[in-house]
């Protein structure tokens, strides 16, 4: 087991690093210590961070007036690339090196699906 999570944690640390790029959401957390990589010192620094909710209507009408439910993994899906797209843009707007720490939480009573997700950006 322990090995299990060792690998993990080297996979996600490496993955930030050797990945790092806008275009790569990073669920996991940049290791903030001087490395070196191919002989090349990276020391990673958080700058800034930036959170998003949104609520999603279980039942909507659609363009035919009529009532159709949404299912909770386009629910989901939707929010998931409006944060994508919105915190790329931002990224690269400000020439971040790339995004980690993306954390999405969701919760559903009986009429709405609700979500948040937050993030940070490194250079």
């Amino acid at each position: 087991m322990n090995k299990i999570i060792s690998s993990a944690l080297i996979v996600g640390s490496l993955s930030v690093s050797l990945f790092a790029d806008c275009k790569v959401l990073n669920f996991g957390e940049i290791n903030q210590n001087p490395y070196k990589i191919f002989g090349v010192n990276e020391n990673f620094k958080l700058v800034n961070y930036q959170a998003f909710s949104a609520s999603k209507p279980i039942v909507y009408r659609d363009l035919e007036n009529k009532y159709q439910v949404k299912s909770f993994s386009d629910a989901y899906n939707e929010f998931f690339n409006y944060v994508k797209e919105n915190s790329i843009k931002e990224c690269t707007t400000n020439s971040y090196k790339g995004i980690s720490n993306l954390d999405i939480k969701y919760f559903v009573d009986d009429k709405y699906y609700y979500f948040s997700a937050t993030l940070n950006y490194f250079n």
